[in-house]
């Protein structure tokens, strides 16, 4: 059966995943992969922030706003499905246990319980990934988190993009301060419902 070139070359999702599964997995223990995972998540949390914040850097230059309060934000300006931000909190309950623990263990259990939120989801991955032979259930739970984040904050960036334009100007600017953030979040994510 003959592919087209589209089959043939990945999306652009698809390849931010792949890149951001392989930099979490590569090497170190399961401890040093939750940290990673973790502080890959907040990367992606504070890029969807720049598009949706008039001024993001008062939120994203400061210290003191936490993992917490920037979901916290995601949250209120509804630019985060719940079930992602639920997962998301999970996740930095994990991390906690691993930056707060002497000798921090990581069951799968632990891992499972991390999924609740996106479970039909992780199932969904964690199938798939047995049928490729692959028995990683922490492996299955990276992608699946970083496939729900990484939809949304692309999603978010597009609608950016496509009001805005890739280069900021000063007139871009003053639009932007405009448009208010709630808009943004809500067209962004009308188009990730259509998914």
């Amino acid at each position: 059966m003959d592919t087209t070139e589209n089959e043939r070359r990945p999306d652009e999702i698809t390849k931010e995943l792949m890149r951001l599964c392989e930099t979490v997995l590569q090497g170190g223990d399961r401890v040093a992969q939750i940290l990673r995972l973790h502080a890959l998540t907040e990367c992606y949390i504070e890029r969807a922030l720049s598009v949706l914040l008039r001024k993001p850097e008062f939120v994203l230059g400061d210290s003191r706003f936490t993992y917490n309060h920037k979901l916290n934000l995601m949250q209120a300006l509804n630019a985060l499905p719940e079930s992602v931000a639920d997962a998301l909190r999970r996740l930095s309950k994990l991390r906690n246990q691993c930056a707060h623990s002497m000798r921090p263990e990581i069951a799968d259990a632990q891992i499972r319980d991390a999924a609740q939120p996106i479970l039909q989801a992780f199932n969904r991955t964690q199938q798939q990934y047995e049928k490729d032979g692959l028995y990683d259930m922490f492996g299955a739970y990276v992608f699946t988190i970083f496939s729900e984040l990484s939809h949304t904050v692309l999603v978010h960036e597009r609608v950016y993009e496509a009001i805005f334009g890739s280069e900021a100007t000063v007139e871009k600017l003053a639009l932007k301060d405009i448009v208010s953030s709630e808009f943004m979040a809500r067209v962004s994510n009308n188009l990730s419902q259509v998914r």
